[in-house]
């Protein structure tokens, strides 16, 4: 019988829809991919070196063969001896969609999962394996993965939404980011753990009151901008048709002191994926991305006048020797 009465619960309304509402949504991307490849019964896979330790993971729970595979320096997989196994890719950034297209003329487009983790508004490619998006990288949102394939992925039950991913919206809500950085490291290593657990019907509700036109326009505002800035001393050659994760600048030596100094202004750019460090070579297109590489924050909250201030404090602390 349905409840009568009691304290209020949020009061949400579904005002637009989710762009991937015909999708299967978990808790995280790293289980659905973990729900498509158990559904699949894949024994082995080409996967990048430069990826998250936490996406390996459901590989070794399924003891799938892993074939590592290198990037070019224009983000192209590195692949040897191809024998129709399934190969993920990832949308680097959200600035590798060319590379993408380029990948369903050579391989089996039914043998492609594509990694949009980081590129929440690249377009899903017809006939892939499997597209898999990452929200909560975008937007503010507690967690979540979907997964758009034509296969059918179970759940094996309904999630609830972690108190440490609301902890660390409300205290980014009312305070800084530095009061709610430890919930959301705890809520991150939370969503460590693999589960078939249905996203929670919170995030869903959230995933659907927002308004996906005005924040893709804003960060590929951002982007543009920042390209105009940089683009001379960019070592990454950027298509500016994009709203991605944010403006990777690559530049010719590492970016600590850079980092610091960012970080000093409260301008905070995150490192991604100092985990893979071990399986990269030294000189390799990853190994620049890790080390001499700075991630500029473009998202909806942020201005071109925002941005304005980034691009002065770099340029008047970039090394030009």
């Amino acid at each position: 019988m349905k409840e009568i009465g009691g304290f209020f619960e949020l009061n949400l309304k579904k005002n637009n829809k989710y762009p991937y509402a015909d999708g299967f949504h978990f808790q995280s991307a790293r289980s659905a991919l973990y729900s498509f490849l158990k559904s699949e019964n894949i024994k082995e896979i080409y996967f990048p070196r430069y990826i998250c330790n936490s996406m390996i993971k459901p590989l070794e729970l399924l003891n799938i063969t892993i074939k590592f595979y290198s990037l070019d320096n224009s983000f192209n997989p590195i692949i040897f001896d191809y024998n129709n196994e399934y190969i993920l890719y990832v949308n680097y950034f959200g600035i590798c969609d060319v590379v993408i297209d380029s990948l369903l003329l050579k391989y089996p487009s039914s043998q492609l999962i594509i990694d949009n983790s980081q590129s929440f508004f690249s377009t899903p490619r017809e006939n892939c394996a499997a597209t898999i998006y990452s929200p909560r990288k975008f937007l503010p949102v507690p967690e979540g993965g979907t997964i758009l394939t034509t296969k059918e992925l179970n759940y094996t039950g309904q999630g609830t939404t972690s108190i440490n991913a609301l902890s660390a919206l409300v205290k980014r809500f009312e305070e800084d980011a530095q009061y709610g950085y430890n919930y959301f490291r705890k809520a991150s290593d939370e969503l460590n753990n693999i589960s078939c657990n249905k996203m929670s019907k919170l995030t869903y509700y959230l995933l659907n009151d927002i308004d996906y036109s005005s924040y893709s326009m804003k960060r590929k505002n951002n982007f543009i901008y920042l390209n105009e800035q940089f683009k001379n001393i960019n070592l990454l050659n950027i298509n500016e048709d994009l709203s991605p994760l944010c403006y990777p600048l690559m530049l010719r030596y590492k970016v600590d002191i850079l980092k610091e100094k960012l970080i000093s202004n409260n301008i905070y750019v995150a490192t991604y994926w100092l985990d893979a460090i071990n399986r990269i070579e030294l000189d390799s297109i990853e190994y620049n991305i890790i080390n001499n590489t700075l991630f500029i924050p473009i998202d909806q909250r942020y201005s071109i006048q925002d941005m304005r201030i980034i691009v002065k404090i770099i340029k008047d602390n970039y090394d030009k020797k």
